[in-house]
């Protein structure tokens, strides 16, 4: 018992050091991007206040996932934060899920080198490699400092994986506990519905496959079925998501769903209730309502959408898989040393020697990641959609390697230096442009100050998807000239321009933005803010 202590204590000793590495690191990531904020994070947390005022109904979504904005009412309902700071307790949210996922990976990781190898050494390589990929994927690819679910996802992803090993030795708990948190990763985000099935497949037992795949089964629907019968029965028709039909369209069909489709081009449907158009020259879209929420055609495109059909086009479907060839080329030669590393490994190996344990485990974790990257690649990449998936493909690769003790600890050692100090680099990246406070917090608190109230409608000269100030205030776009108009309608006539604001007031705008140019800088009414490109003007004080 002695000499099995000691030899697992080098081990400890280094996991030890790499979580608080791990931690340390997350940490720095989260504090320095606290005031950033991304446009789906905006519609997170207007779905986390349906959460935090009980309005169920509300968070049924054909777009977004309901389970990481109750994560984000959770920690919002212990900190009550002022508007000032709710964007740092949305990233506090996102270091509690990092530490989830980092206990996750931890117990994974453990079981797999408790089951690989009872060499020490093999097994230290294995927590070298194995952490390294972990702060490479969280902190460089998904990242802490956008608020979207994907690093959620990848906590359940190490669960998922640590289940599929215990699943296979036929273990009906284990069998149950795969079934549910395949349900789970799908309620943090929709891809996980396809890809449970290759997961659930993969910890089948070799003996009582019929008992075992019914337990996970059943587990997953009865996680999973009732959001997917709440969303049929919201669309009036059998579905678990419209993500992936709006993704092909955009990445396909080459339709941009986000930017208020109204049937063009010709023959990609017919509009169900489609954002409405209230002036055509210069264009402006209202969309005040049904939807209440800061920026309503984002907050469901499936909504606004409804009635886009995809069509599949060869070339689309080409152009859209060579853009994520490309994208994870550059993927991998982010991970250069571990791939090269890896590389070395698997040239240098003793295949007549591995070991038949590692191998199935490798082919049971290895595969369903091998498959999730596949799936991937039809349309889109994304290293934060993807780099736990890659990560997860090296561990198991790994798991093959047989070579000599002293290679393998120098390669091991170098990657495992070269993925923290990656990581590192990508934290420090962030530390000259961060701030307390959120990048706009100047527009929503000049507004504010000027008597712009909670629930008031926002118009805007240009497309405000990418402003997150009107949360700050509890404001609500209503309204807008989009991006392509903004040119028509500054160089129109003071009369057009003004009926252009009668059109916004009555559709429920009260204060206007916009970043008048230049030529247009003495158009009265404008006030520009300090510090900032935007100047406004308030509708009801004309």
């Amino acid at each position: 018992m002695t000499d099995a202590v000691a030899s697992t204590s080098p081990r400890l000793r280094l996991t030890t050091v790499m979580i608080s590495l791990s931690l340390l690191i997350g940490a720095a990531s989260a504090w320095l991007s606290r005031g950033d904020m991304n446009p789906d994070g905006i519609s997170y947390l207007d779905l986390s206040d349906r959460w935090m005022s009980g309005d169920l109904g509300g968070v049924v979504n054909g777009y977004w996932s309901p389970l990481y904005p109750a994560v984000l009412a959770a920690v919002r309902f212990i900190v009550r934060p002022t508007a000032q700071l709710e964007f740092s307790a949305a990233h506090a949210a996102n270091f509690v899920v990092f530490v989830f996922g980092l206990v996750t990976f931890s117990l994974f990781l453990r079981e797999l080198a408790a089951r690989s190898s009872p060499e020490p050494w093999r097994q230290q390589a294995l927590v070298l490699w194995g952490y390294g990929l972990f702060l490479w994927s969280s902190v460089s690819q998904v990242t802490l400092s956008i608020v979207t679910p994907d690093l959620l996802v990848s906590a359940f992803v190490w669960l998922l994986a640590l289940l599929v090993l215990k699943a296979a030795d036929d273990r009906p708990l284990a069998s149950v506990a795969l079934g549910i948190t395949c349900g789970l990763a799908f309620l943090a985000k929709s891809v996980m519905f396809p890809i449970a099935f290759p997961i659930l497949c993969a910890g089948l037992p070799r003996r009582r496959i019929l008992r075992a795949a019914l337990l996970s089964f059943m587990a997953f629907v009865c996680v999973a079925g009732p959001w997917i019968v709440s969303l049929s029965r919201q669309k009036g028709r059998l579905t678990f998501s419209d993500t992936g039909r709006l993704v092909f369209s955009l990445y396909v069909d080459d339709i941009p769903y986000y930017t208020h489709w109204h049937g063009e081009p010709a023959g990609s449907g017919t509009p169900v209730h489609p954002t409405r158009r209230i002036f055509e020259h210069p264009v402006v879209f209202e969309f005040n309502g049904p939807i209440q929420a800061t920026y309503a055609p984002w907050f469901d495109p499936s909504y606004w959408n409804e009635g886009l059909r995809t069509h599949f086009d060869v070339r689309g479907q080409v152009r859209a898989t060579i853009e994520t060839v490309k994208t994870y080329y550059v993927l991998f030669v982010k991970t250069q040393w571990a791939f090269a590393g890896l590389l070395i490994l698997l040239l240098l190996t003793n295949w007549r020697g591995e070991s038949a344990i590692r191998t199935t485990g490798a082919f049971r974790i290895g595969v369903p990641a091998l498959l999730a990257l596949c799936l991937y690649a039809v349309l889109h990449v994304e290293g934060r959609y993807v780099g736990f998936f890659m990560a997860l493909l090296f561990i198991a690769t790994l798991l093959r390697v047989d070579v000599e003790r002293r290679l393998l600890q120098a390669v091991s050692l170098v990657v495992a230096i070269s993925l923290v100090v990656a990581s590192t680099v990508e934290v420090i990246k962030q530390y000259p442009t961060r701030s307390s406070l959120p990048s706009e917090w100047s527009i929503a608190a000049r507004l504010e100050a000027q008597g712009l109230r909670h629930g008031d409608g926002i118009a805007s000269i240009g497309t405000m998807i990418v402003h997150v100030w009107p949360r700050l205030v509890r404001g609500r776009v209503v309204a807008e000239v989009p991006q392509g108009e903004v040119t028509v309608f500054w160089n129109a006539a003071p009369e057009t321009r003004q009926r252009v604001f009668d059109a916004l007031r009555r559709a429920g705008a009260r204060v206007l933005v916009a970043t008048v140019p230049d030529t247009c800088s003495t158009a009265a009414g404008w006030t520009r803010i300090p510090g900032t490109s935007t100047s406004y003007l308030f509708l009801d004080r004309r």
